[in-house]
Parts: C-alpha cells; sequence; structure tokens
C-alpha cells in the first residue's frame, strides 16, 4: 500500500515539472522569436523585416528633386505570404527620424489637355480614366499614311508635279513644281475619315511654315476643316474653316499674310488678316458646338471668332494640310507642317480626393508646373496654368493631409513590389536613411545617397 502510494505521489509531481518546464521552454522561445524580430526591424533593406508572417524589403529608390521639395519613390517587395499594408515613411539619420508626407504618383504617358485622373484609394493608384487626345500626328517623326489620302488639281498634262517628304527638322514637306503659271493649284493630305468628336468640344493646335521665304513669290500653305470631303480643292467645299498664310501679292496687300477664313452654312464668305510678312505660326483653335463659334488664336495670341456652322463641323471634321500656289506663278515651292494635335480641352483634371489634399504636377526635370490644394472633390490646371505644350511629359502628384494617407496606405499583395511614395520638404543631407514602416509596425530600412 505505502509502495502505491508513494508512486502516485512522485507520478504527480513529475507531470507538474514537466508541465512547468514545457511552459518555460515555449516562453523562452516566443521571447528569443520577438527579440529577433526587434533586432531585425531597423535591419538594412537586403534582408528586409519580418514579424507575424509580414516580410519586406526596400529593393531601389530614386529620388526626384522638385522646386518645392524632393518626391522619394521607393520600390518595396512583399516578400512573405501575408498582404502588408505600408502607412508611413521616415527619414533621418542616427537615431532622429522624421516623418514624410506619403504621397501617391503616377507613372503615366505624357499629360494632354482634355485628360480625367481619378484617385482610387482602394488601389492607391492615379488611374486615367478618360484620355483627352483625339488624334495626334508628330511628323517629325513620321506618319501614318494610312489616315491620309491626297488631294490635288495638279494637271500632269501641263507638267505639275507634287510630292510629300518627311524629314526629322520640318516634319511634313509639300511640295509643287511647275513650269507654267496658268490656274491656281493645291496639293496636299487630307484626313481618310473624319473624326468623331461627339461633343463638339476640341482643341486643335498646327503649325505652318514656308520654305522659299516671302517675296515675291506668291504660294502658300493651309489647313482646312470641313465636315464635307474631297480630293480636289478644299476651298469650293460648301462649308470649310481655314488657317493659313498666304502668298505675296502687293496689288491686294497680301503680303504673305498669316489669314483666318470661313465659308458658312449660309454661303457666306469672311476673312481675317492677322499678320504680314509671315514665314512660320502657329495655330490654335477652340471648337465649341454650344456656342456655335470657333476662336482663332495665332503664335499665342487670340485673334477672332468664326462662326455659324452645322453641327456636323464640329463633331465630325476632316482636316486639309496642303500647299497652294496661285494663278501667274511657276517654279518649285515647299511648305511644311510640323505636327497637327487634336485634343478635348485645354485643362487636365485630377478626380476622387478629398478637401485639403495638395496635387502638384512635375515635369520630368523636377520642375512644378502647377500645385493646388483642393477644396473638393477634384482640381483642374489649365494649359495656361502649368505653361505648357501638349503633350508634356510630367508627373501628378497627390499628398493628402497626414491622417488620410495613413488611413489609405499603400498595400502590397505577397510576392508584389510596388512603389511607395513620400513628399519631403525638409532640407536634407546628401547621406540619409529612409525607413518604410507597415501598419502593424515592421520596418525595414534603406540608406539614400544624394539628392
Amino acid at each position: 500500500m505505502c509502495y502505491k502510494k508513494f508512486s502516485r505521489s512522485v507520478s504527480v509531481i513529475t507531470v507538474i515539472l514537466l508541465l512547468l518546464l514545457i511552459s518555460v521552454i515555449t516562453s523562452l522561445m516566443i521571447y528569443v522569436w520577438i527579440g529577433g524580430f526587434t533586432g531585425s526591424a531597423t535591419s538594412s533593406s537586403e534582408t528586409g523585416a519580418q514579424v507575424l508572417g509580414e516580410k519586406f524589403k526596400i529593393e531601389a529608390y530614386r529620388v526626384v528633386e522638385t522646386d518645392e521639395g524632393i518626391l522619394l519613390l521607393i520600390w518595396v517587395r512583399n516578400l512573405g505570404d501575408t498582404i502588408v499594408k505600408v502607412n508611413s515613411v521616415y527619414y533621418g539619420s542616427g537615431e532622429s527620424f522624421s516623418l514624410a508626407s506619403l504621397a501617391y504618383s503616377n507613372l503615366s504617358p505624357p499629360i494632354w489637355g482634355g485628360d480625367e485622373y481619378e484617385f482610387d484609394g482602394d488601389e492607391q493608384i492615379i488611374v486615367l480614366k478618360d484620355s483627352g487626345v483625339i488624334f495626334y500626328e508628330d511628323f517629325r517623326d513620321g506618319y501614318n499614311s494610312s489616315k491620309w489620302i491626297t488631294i490635288s488639281t495638279l494637271e500632269s498634262s501641263q507638267g505639275e508635279e507634287g510630292s510629300i517628304i518627311v524629314d526629322s527638322q520640318h516634319g511634313l514637306i509639300l511640295k509643287i513644281s511647275r513650269p507654267g503659271t496658268s490656274g491656281t493649284e493645291k496639293y496636299g493630305l487630307r484626313l481618310k475619315d473624319p473624326l468623331s468628336i461627339p461633343s463638339g468640344r476640341f482643341i486643335v493646335e498646327v503649325a505652318t511654315g514656308k520654305m522659299n521665304g516671302t517675296q515675291p513669290y506668291n504660294y502658300l500653305v493651309e489647313v482646312y476643316f470641313s465636315q464635307y470631303a474631297t480630293t480636289g480643292n478644299p476651298h469650293f467645299l460648301s462649308q470649310f474653316v481655314a488657317v493659313y498664310i498666304n502668298g505675296w501679292y502687293p496689288p491686294s496687300s497680301i503680303l504673305s499674310t498669316a489669314i483666318m477664313e470661313n465659308r458658312d452654312k449660309d454661303g457666306v464668305e469672311w476673312d481675317y488678316e492677322i499678320e504680314d510678312y509671315q514665314t512660320y505660326g502657329r495655330w490654335l483653335l477652340r471648337f465649341l458646338r454650344n456656342e456655335d463659334r470657333i476662336y482663332v488664336y495665332y503664335n499665342g495670341t487670340y485673334q477672332n471668332y468664326l462662326t455659324n456652322f452645322d453641327n456636323e463641323m464640329y463633331t465630325n471634321p476632316y482636316i486639309y494640310l496642303d500647299i497652294g500656289l496661285w494663278s501667274g506663278q511657276s517654279g518649285t515651292f515647299c511648305v511644311y507642317i510640323p505636327y497637327i494635335k487634336v485634343y478635348r480641352s485645354l485643362d487636365i483634371t485630377i478626380k476622387g480626393l478629398r478637401s485639403g489634399w495638395r496635387v502638384l504636377i512635375v515635369d520630368d526635370e523636377g520642375r512644378v508646373l502647377g500645385d493646388k490644394t483642393s477644396s473638393g472633390e477634384e482640381v483642374s490646371f489649365s494649359k495656361d496654368e502649368l505653361n505648357c505644350d501638349y503633350p508634356r511629359s510630367a508627373h501628378i502628384i497627390i499628398i493628402p493631409p497626414m491622417e488620410d494617407s495613413m488611413e489609405i496606405g499603400y498595400i502590397i499583395e505577397p510576392r508584389e513590389t510596388r512603389i511607395v511614395a513620400a513628399f519631403i520638404t525638409s532640407s536634407l543631407p546628401t547621406h540619409f536613411k529612409v525607413k518604410v514602416v507597415s501598419e502593424r509596425g515592421v520596418e525595414a530600412t534603406t540608406d539614400i545617397t544624394g539628392k
């Protein structure tokens, strides 16, 4: 009996001791694991950081200097099997770190007037929802010949010839040669199909140049718009809008003059002389169907407007580009058109914002083209405010207030690499550290060299 009682006592004590030993060992293992994580939280980006399944590292960075501060683009890779939410970025040196403004930037194609962007808070990206570009040819880079057809009134029986050349300096070069002087002749290109612009609102930018100088040569470079199609002389269309640099004919006070002209829906012709002695000019036309007006600018200055057209002039226009030779002029002459741009409006718009969010437009050289703070859900920048030509290589940077940016953060899926952007307005040394921190407190750091 005593033996059995003693045996039961030893068994109970043994079990209790084993349980205490297991508890102590488990506690030690957890302590060592957490201690190891705490030590790696400030390690270099080569090892990243890890806790409770979160592990990420900084793989690369780019420093973009702007007029307003430093945009820091940080490539962060999620090495773990769980989603990581980065919601803060710190910068500094030694033990002293400051909180940067989390930002969102696009790496989009060049911006165009009429572009509509939207910030998607769920995906933390800036999305191009509606492109502003309608039609674009930069003839200095060649052109899509399938979109154009030739127009010509030249008579080969009279020895008249036309040709099209493209070069990297002048773009589209239209050439006429003729030995005789009889008749007014045209030669050039027309869009094969009309543009389709249901809104009836758009912008056209085009440049025109003459390669043979001015006096005493009576030739011209023209751009026509009309809802009607011809492969002959567009001046005979029942409705048209034209901008051109005319010839040299002193008896009519035509001295290589920049002119805007139209034939309206009632058949009435009207022209407006802008400036004499022109060999090159830049045109901007604003087509506004709701006003039935086409506002014309020459070399950046508003001139006048044209009006009284059918709706199709605004919604389905053809474009004509040509060289003209007036009756009485013989010889070989060339004109050139470097580009033609058609886009929706003079403004770009960024939506999906909240009040108090700052929006910057920054070009590739770091110049701030535009800087606004939203008072509602969107902001717009006009062409004049940006002081640029479209298309323009530029980045949109959205900087929410700190509390909003920490709420939104950056969601990085397992094995995914994302660019985390931060904006720093303080002056920085040549060498400093950056620390990326997740919502759960996981950190990864890297050294930054150079600004």
